[in-house]
Parts: C-alpha cells; sequence; structure tokens
C-alpha cells in the first residue's frame, strides 16, 4: 500500500519560527517504535510522527 502525506503545515509552522527555514530534507523510520522523523533546513524542530493504520 502506498500513501501520500501532506506535510506543508510542518513547513510553513517551521518558515514561521525560522525565516531561513527551507524545504524538508530529512526523513527516518524508527522500526523498534514505529514512529517516523521529519525536519528540514535549518528547521528548528524535528517532527516525530505517528502514523494509523486503517
Amino acid at each position: 500500500m502506498i500513501r501520500k502525506l501532506d506535510l506543508s503545515a510542518l513547513a510553513m509552522k517551521a518558515s514561521m519560527a525560522n525565516p531561513e527555514a527551507g524545504e524538508m530534507n530529512g526523513i527516518a523510520y524508527d522500526s523498534t517504535t514505529d514512529l517516523i522523523y521529519v525536519t528540514g533546513k535549518h528547521w528548528p524542530h524535528i517532527y516525530q510522527l505517528q502514523l494509523k493504520q486503517e
């Protein structure tokens, strides 16, 4: 199964916190916790995502 995530709200939040923030450029999956981590160029935070299966 393939799905898409719209993370534009996180990108907007990052650019509001830091005007130099750029595009999302980091994504990692932790199989032990089943969590996804995303960040971007000069983003002030790393975001932790938990996806629900339908």
